[in-house]
Parts: C-alpha cells; sequence; structure tokens
C-alpha cells in the first residue's frame, strides 16, 4: 500500500478519538467520521476502515463495515470478506462465516472445515488442533493422526498428553510419554 500522511505516535494522544499503541513504532488510531489507521514502522497500513487487528510485523486484519474481515501476512491476501479472522502464527489461520462455518489453515492445507463457530476450532501447535462439527461432537488431531472423535469434550496438554470426555462418561487421560 503507498505511504500517506498519518498522525505522529504523539499527535494521535492530543488528535485521536481512541487509540491503542501495540508496541514501540506500531499503533492504531480512529478519527471521528475518517475510520481507523493503522501505522507500523512509519508506514500506513490500512485507514478509514471500521475495526483492525496487529498480529505481529506484517501481519495484521481489518474489517470494512458491511464487508467483512481481510487478513493479511507479509503483504499476501490470506481471507477477504470474512466474518472473524484469527491468525496463529506464520501460515496458520481460522476464518469463518455466520452460517457457512469455520475453516482452519496451516501452511496452506485445510486442516478443518465446516466447524459451527469462532469457539469451535482451535489450533494449539503445528500439526495439533481440535474442532467440532454440531451434532458429530469434538475431534482432536495430532500429526496427523486421529486421537479422539466424537468427543463431548477434548483437550490436549502436550504432545501425547490430552484429555478427553465422551457423553455420559468419565474424563479420559490419556499420557503416551510414560
Amino acid at each position: 500500500m503507498e505511504n500517506k500522511e498519518f498522525l505522529t505516535w504523539e499527535e494521535v494522544k492530543d488528535q485521536a478519538e481512541d487509540y491503542l499503541k501495540y508496541k514501540e513504532g506500531v499503533y492504531r488510531y480512529t478519527i471521528e467520521g475518517e475510520g481507523r489507521t493503522l501505522v507500523e514502522d512509519g508506514n500506513v497500513l490500512v485507514e478509514g476502515v471500521y475495526d483492525i487487528r496487529w498480529y505481529e510485523k506484517g501481519v495484521y486484519g481489518y474489517e470494512i463495515e458491511d464487508e467483512g474481515y481481510t487478513l493479511i501476512e507479509d503483504g499476501e491476501v490470506l481471507v477477504e470478506g470474512a466474518d472473524y479472522v484469527k491468525w496463529y502464527g506464520k501460515g496458520v489461520y481460522k476464518y469463518g462465516w455466520q452460517g457457512r462455518g469455520e475453516m482452519l489453515i496451516e501452511d496452506g492445507k485445510v486442516l478443518a472445515e465446516g466447524a459451527e463457530g469462532v469457539y469451535d476450532v482451535c489450533w494449539y501447535e503445528k500439526g495439533v488442533y481440535k474442532f467440532r462439527i454440531k451434532g458429530e461432537g469434538w475431534t482432536l488431531v495430532e500429526d496427523g493422526k486421529l486421537l479422539v472423535e466424537g468427543a463431548e469434550y477434548v483437550h490436549w496438554i502436550e504432545k501425547g498428553v490430552y484429555g478427553y470426555k465422551i457423553e455420559g462418561g468419565d474424563w479420559v487421560k490419556i499420557n503416551k510419554n510414560k
């Protein structure tokens, strides 16, 4: 994006309606009637938008009212027009639309698709994630291996250590590291 004029951090504190400093040199601010602006190291990344999320250098999301969220990673548009987005780390993110479900992506590969809501997909670390499809329960995957399927609850602690509960049953804890 071509660099445009923006308020410095000192100017923001006096002139902006609201503002947030993420770290030295990275901040967002709102000017009434003009939307939000995100500045990173002296460059405007986006301006005039409804909402902004900054994750780390070169990674941010923004929402244009009535048009949805866009997620940018190192200049590449990963998602555009989604109802929500979340970035976990390099190449790992989720996004979704109300009524159409949620998708979890890791290194360009779809790991989970069709989860109902924002909290129905969770990424723990590379190759480890859980998701819930309405009516089918929770599924937990570690390094491409299906660990649990159809659980009422599932929780991953660390590689080889996890727990789950099948509806009507007790919690089961598995520790493959012993």
